[in-house]
């Protein structure tokens, strides 16, 4: 066990000793005391970009660690980012909390059109886009994409249950390395075809795209295939895990849609870039 880990055992076991005492003194006072301390701190993250200051709102440790770790996790994601021009327009697929998604908005001034269908995670996007004043940016939808339109179930792990939590699958019984989820439980979620919904709804097209999702990233470019033939979709980032078959398959469909893959990187800094036995991000350019 490391000196990190252990700090934050005894650190979890000291809110539970006050949650014990206070609790038994009065249940009233504990959830007095709880609920008042949150409404009176300050929650917001703030983090200095080229453009001016974000603020993330943590109300979980794993938000603290995406506000913490923005600017230096996945560097070759925001300097792609950075090639955007104003009022071009990024759809974020697997958006979380919105790290991506603010970013894009604030520092290259873009639209975005973000997806993410974890209630928790949604919540924490869509406050995220208030309390920067980005709502009118971005078009957030708690909706998951794949390669069909249908309602079907969202199967959530532990480590999904969470704000800025992931590894949530939808209609699938797999995780991003072909092992079956360890589901704690399952929603009903709504799906989209990426090509049913823009035929479906009136929504910006993407100039961009960013998918970076658990599981089914081979089904969501499958139901992409028109959008990706379209020549207003110029670049793509997609994050890629070492399981040939899927991988293979989502490089073969982004070279018959006309793409040509320029660079792949870690999926997190330091890691390994190695496509075939790391996670790693892949950005595409139309040729």
């Amino acid at each position: 066990m490391n000196a990190q880990s252990l700090k934050h055992r005894m650190f979890r076991g000291g809110v539970k000793l006050i949650e014990r005492g206070l609790t038994a003194i009065s249940k009233d006072l504990y959830f007095k005391v709880v609920a008042g301390l949150l409404d009176e701190l300050n929650l917001n993250y703030r983090v200095e970009t080229k453009k001016g200051p974000l603020f993330i709102h943590c109300d979980s440790e794993t938000v603290r660690i995406r506000a913490r770790s923005m600017l230096n996790r996945e560097p070759d994601t925001l300097t792609w980012i950075e090639t955007f021009t104003p009022d071009e327009v990024l759809w974020d697929i697997g958006a979380n909390i919105g790290v991506f998604t603010l970013y894009a908005a604030r520092v290259a001034g873009a639209r975005v059109v973000a997806f993410d269908p974890l209630p928790l995670n949604h919540a924490g996007l869509t406050r995220n886009l208030c309390l920067n004043g980005l709502t009118d940016k971005v078009n957030a939808f708690c909706v998951a994409l794949s390669d069909t339109t249908q309602v079907a179930r969202l199967r959530v792990p532990a480590e999904a249950d969470t704000p800025g939590g992931a590894g949530g699958v939808f209609n699938d019984e797999n995780d991003n390395f072909g092992v079956p989820v360890k589901t704690i439980y399952e929603l009903g979620a709504l799906g989209y075809g990426i090509d049913d919904f823009l035929d479906t709804f009136d929504v910006p097209f993407p100039n961009h795209l960013k998918l970076d999702i658990d599981g089914i990233q081979g089904k969501v470019v499958a139901g992409a295939r028109a959008t990706l033939r379209d020549a207003r979709l110029k670049t793509a980032m997609i994050e890629l895990q070492p399981m040939p078959e899927q991988s293979g398959f989502i490089l073969q469909e982004m070279s018959a849609a006309g793409f040509a893959l320029t660079k792949t990187v870690a999926s997190v800094a330091g890691e390994s870039a190695d496509i075939n036995t790391g996670v790693t991000n892949n950005f595409f350019a139309r040729q």
